[in-house]
């Protein structure tokens, strides 16, 4: 089985720049990867849904399930749903999440 080489891209026109280096996937942040807000609406959305590649996106590195730490985990959690509803407005295959 062949795994997918991908490019982790920025968020000016992710597609056309994983299509450009010839991507057999593409990642990308669909919010601030530092911050706790809601992703907004990803201004290409449509062309992420007809994708030819699988679209994965990736979590805010901030997140920390874990934490025992409330000010950490209720954030992380809530973060967490709302990157995977943005997530799924794209029809992403997976969101990525560092643990």
């Amino acid at each position: 089985m062949d795994a997918p080489i991908g490019s982790h891209v920025g968020p000016d026109d992710p597609l056309g720049t994983a299509l450009a280096e010839d991507a057999g996937c593409l990642q990308l942040f669909l919010g601030d990867p530092q911050g706790w807000k809601k992703p907004p609406p990803h201004p290409d959305a449509e062309a992420l849904k007809a994708s030819p590649v699988p679209v994965y996106v990736h979590a805010p590195y901030v997140i920390n399930l874990a934490s025992p730490n409330n000010r950490i985990r209720i954030p992380s959690r809530k973060i967490l749903q709302q990157t995977c509803e943005a997530a799924a407005e794209i029809d992403a295959t997976a969101v990525i999440v560092h643990g």
